[in-house]
């Protein structure tokens, strides 16, 4: 049975209130660890990846998880503290530790961010977009649902522009040429700006809604999450290759797009921004 290979990593730490003047003040009074030591094993990263399956099937921006492989080193005692409590934090794209010692009861440290390619090495093994898949018929229920949704979100972006000329329009007029109430015109731009943000925060919300059916249908059927490397022989606009992190998921003109920085063929991240389009909606005749 071959040996485990140790991932170890020392994080620096940061006083994890900064915003809040109180809580600054008690932070600086609480000695912070110089540093914590995380062995990223096969449990703890079997735990992290669960929990980057969570952020997709919920929706969420964030998962937390307490964790026992993390040692804090105190330079004010010139030890490792076993004692701390520490969780760990999942997003897409990082991943970060929160911690505190007795006897406080809440956190008051953080960790720096480390990307989820250098903590899951899976990630970093490129998941090839075979897109045939996207036409087999299993994925119909879920296409559906996300060409609906994006239906609707045309549709309340068109009402929410045509709202948005009458306001301009409104703006330019001359109230002194013409016969108007001075109040009820007020409130009539006061009522149509709320009709506007209103749509506007609407549109916002449904378009969330269809990126992140996008990332289900991605995950369900080429197990790819953001955070992950991927490649396609045929998935640029220019119907080249591309290589890139994932690091959007968006949904425009009946395609699932795909970005991030590109992949250089040393396999290291480049800082060219690269593009993956994944046509779903059927072609109309």
């Amino acid at each position: 049975m071959p040996e485990e290979i140790k991932r170890i990593f020392y994080l620096k730490v940061y006083p994890l209130h900064i915003d809040n003047k109180a809580r600054n003040y008690w932070g600086r009074s609480t000695p912070l660890p110089l540093f914590c030591h995380v062995n990223f094993s096969v449990e703890l990263t079997a735990e992290i990846q669960k929990c980057r399956e969570l952020l997709t099937y919920l929706d969420l921006s964030m998962v937390s998880k307490q964790c026992s492989q993390v040692s804090c080193f105190f330079d004010i005692t010139n030890r490792y503290h076993q004692d701390a409590s520490i969780e760990f934090h999942v997003t897409e794209t990082n991943i970060f530790f929160t911690g505190f010692i007795p006897p406080y009861k809440e956190p008051y440290f953080k960790t720096s961010k480390l990307p989820i390619a250098e903590v899951i090495e899976s990630a970093k093994q490129f998941k090839k977009v075979d897109m045939t898949k996207i036409k087999q018929p299993e994925q119909a229920a879920l296409i559906k649902q996300i060409e609906l949704k994006n239906a609707e979100h045309e549709l309340l972006w068109d009402e929410t522009h045509q709202l948005s000329v009458l306001k301009e329009q409104l703006e330019n007029v001359d109230v002194s040429t013409v016969n108007f109430d001075d109040v009820k015109f007020s409130g009539y731009q006061t009522t149509l700006l709320e009709n506007i943000n209103s749509k506007e925060s609407s549109s916002d919300d449904l378009e969330n809604e269809i990126n992140s059916l996008c990332k289900q249908l991605l995950w369900r059927y080429f197990k790819i999450l953001p955070g992950d490397w991927i490649y396609s022989a045929e998935g640029s606009y220019k119907g080249t290759a591309v290589q890139l992190v994932v690091e959007s998921i968006s949904y425009h003109d009946g395609c699932i797009h795909i970005s991030g920085p590109n992949i250089t063929q040393k396999g290291e991240i480049g800082k060219r921004g690269e593009s993956l389009t994944i046509r779903v909606k059927s072609d109309e005749h």
